[in-house]
């Protein structure tokens, strides 16, 4: 999957599971990710991905990208974290220049662009 935003373009190597599969049939698309708490940037996808047969898991590891079925968001983690009594979709591993960016900015928002 390729993440583009206004300044650089990240490559990320997803799994390969139904849930996304489900994610890439919505490519291209854009979204709108928002901070919360230097702890994530997430945004909210339009339609829900299919997670039969998804292994969730409330161990959170920064540096991953999660799908937060509850939500139907994308989760771009940037903090290890427990989240029990929630869980979330493992989806792939984020870049180290992606999460430093992510990290290090003082903006509350990005609009990037997934393909």
């Amino acid at each position: 999957m390729r993440v583009k935003t206004e300044l650089q373009t990240f490559d990320i190597k997803l799994i390969d599971n139904a849930v996304t599969a489900a994610l890439q049939h919505q490519f291209p698309l854009d979204l709108t990710i928002t901070a919360r708490a230097g702890v994530e940037f997430y945004g909210k996808l339009s339609d829900a991905l299919a997670t039969t047969d998804a292994t969730a898991t409330s161990q959170i590891k920064s540096g991953a990208l999660y799908y937060y079925p509850d939500w139907q968001a994308l989760s771009f983690q940037l903090k290890d974290l427990d989240i029990s009594p929630y869980t979330m979709i493992y989806l792939g591993e984020l870049p180290v220049q992606l999460v430093t960016l992510l990290q290090e900015t003082n903006r509350q928002d990005f609009i990037v662009n997934l393909s």
